[in-house]
């Protein structure tokens, strides 16, 4: 999870040669979780439970770069790989996720200026704006 908070940016961030490992298992009624701000509390991982992505959340930030990013569940997953809201600038190359066909990929929700390129189940795409798509 990459998670700012309301007018404070997480920005100008770059991960690359990633594998993240799970069991799997994740619902749709996952997927439609919105999850709090919880800007007050400290961060930690499991302050969420369950997410509504099952390889990474995005919120509240701009200038980020994934690379070489790799999803593999144990089981069918119901949730996106990825989902980002509020986000300006992100950049996806080389992604490889482990996505039921009937699943998005991406969940955009109030992106800017999105790409992705050499992804296993999408042709490279450029949104330049989307209040809502699912890729």
């Amino acid at each position: 999870m990459i998670a700012g908070i309301p007018n404070h940016r997480i920005e100008d961030v770059k991960i690359s040669n990633v594998l993240v490992q799970h069991p799997g298992g994740g619902t749709k009624k996952d997927a439609a979780i919105r999850l709090e701000e919880k800007e007050k509390e400290y961060p930690e991982p499991t302050m969420f439970g369950t997410t509504p992505a099952h390889g990474l959340l995005v919120r509240h930030a701009g200038g980020i770069e994934i690379r070489d990013f790799k999803v593999i569940a144990q089981a069918q997953e119901g949730r996106p790989c990825f989902i980002l809201e509020d986000v300006d600038q992100i950049d996806f190359f080389d992604i490889k996720p482990d996505q039921a066909p009937d699943t998005p990929v991406f969940v955009l929700d109030d992106v800017k200026n999105f790409s992705v390129a050499r992804c296993k189940s999408l042709a490279d795409t450029e949104v330049a704006a989307a209040n809502h798509k699912e890729l």
